[in-house]
C-alpha cells in the first residue's frame, strides 16, 4: 500500500502517547468521512502488523467504522440560514460558505484558490480550474451565478493579493492550516457553529449528548453533493471529484452539459438573494 508519509522505522520509534492522537482522529466518533477513516486505517494497519512483528507493540484495537448512511450530516435550509446570518461579520468566511454549499470543494482547495483559478469554459461561462490537494486530479467546476458574485465580492477585501480567500489561511506557506490565520479563522467558526447550536448526526452507537459540529465544511461539501444528487444523481459526484459515470463525462476537467444545467438550475437559498 502507498503511504506517503513517515517510514517503519520511524513508527517504530513513536510512543503510546504519540500513537495516542492518531488513533482518537481516526475513531469513529470523530467527524471524517467514513470513506476517508476506512482509507487511513488500511494503510495504518500495514503498520501496526509490523509493529507487531518486531514486538513494538503487543495488539491493536480494531475500530468499529460507521456507516456513511448512518452518520451523513448535511444542512437544512434553516440551518443555512442561521449561519449566513451568523457569519455576517466575517465577509470572507460568508463568501467561501456560499462556495463550499455550490461547489463543494475540500477547504484547502476552496481556501487556497488563486484568482488565477477563476477562468471561463469555451463557451465563455465562468469556471474554477484547479489540482485537488488530496487526490492530485485536475478539476473544473462550473459556477452559477451565486458563486461567482461571492467570489467576486472578494475582490476589494484581499487588498491585491493573488489568492482568493487571503486572511482566512495562507497559502504561500508550507503548511497553511497552521498558519496564524487558519487557526483564527477555525476559532471563528466555532464559534460560530456553537451560536448557531448546530449537532451532529445523533450516534446510536455513542448514548449521551450529541456534540457540535466538528467540520462544517465537510458538511457543507455533503450538503452540496445533496443537492446537486437530487436534481440529477451523479452531479454531485462529478463536483466532488468521485465518480464520472452518474453524468457520462470523460474527466474531470470536462463538465458536460448535464452537470451545467444543474449547476444553473438547483434552487438556491432565499438568505443568497443579495447575490442572485
Amino acid at each position: 500500500i502507498e503511504w506517503p508519509g513517515l517510514s517503519l522505522e520511524t513508527f517504530e520509534r513513536l510512543t503510546a502517547e504519540q500513537w495516542q492522537p492518531l488513533v482518537d482522529w481516526l475513531d469513529e466518533s470523530a467527524d471524517l468521512s467514513p470513506g476517508t477513516i476506512g482509507k487511513h486505517w488500511r494503510a495504518l494497519r500495514v503498520f501496526l502488523n509490523h509493529a507487531k512483528k518486531c514486538n513494538a507493540i503487543r495488539w491493536y484495537c480494531e475500530p468499529e467504522l460507521p456507516r456513511g448512511e448512518d452518520l451523513k450530516r448535511v444542512y437544512s435550509p434553516a440551518e443555512v440560514e442561521r449561519l449566513w446570518i451568523a457569519y455576517k461579520p466575517w465577509p470572507l468566511l460568508r463568501a467561501a460558505f456560499v462556495c463550499s454549499l455550490n461547489s463543494g470543494l475540500r477547504t484547502n482547495d476552496l481556501l487556497g484558490l488563486p484568482w488565477s483559478a477563476l477562468q471561463t469554459d469555451v463557451a465563455g461561462r465562468p469556471v474554477l480550474k484547479f489540482q485537488a490537494k488530496k487526490t492530485n486530479k485536475q478539476q473544473t467546476i462550473p459556477l452559477a451565478p451565486v458563486t461567482l458574485a461571492a467570489i467576486e465580492s472578494l475582490r476589494p477585501l484581499t487588498s491585491g493579493s493573488p489568492w482568493m480567500f487571503w486572511g482566512l489561511t495562507n497559502p504561500a506557506v508550507k503548511f497553511p492550516e497552521r498558519s496564524k490565520f487558519a487557526l483564527e479563522r477555525r476559532e471563528i467558526v466555532r464559534s460560530v457553529i456553537k451560536s448557531c447550536d448546530l449537532h451532529e448526526t445523533p450516534n446510536p452507537k455513542r448514548p449521551g449528548p450529541t456534540p457540535l459540529i466538528r467540520k462544517p465544511w465537510q458538511v457543507g461539501r455533503a450538503t452540496c453533493a445533496t443537492r446537486y444528487d437530487t436534481f440529477h444523481l451523479g452531479v454531485g459526484s462529478f463536483l466532488l471529484g468521485h465518480a464520472l459515470t452518474g453524468v457520462t463525462a470523460r474527466s474531470y476537467t470536462e463538465p458536460t452539459e448535464l452537470v451545467w444545467e444543474a449547476v444553473l438550475n438547483v434552487p438556491q437559498y432565499d438568505c443568497f438573494k443579495e447575490w442572485q
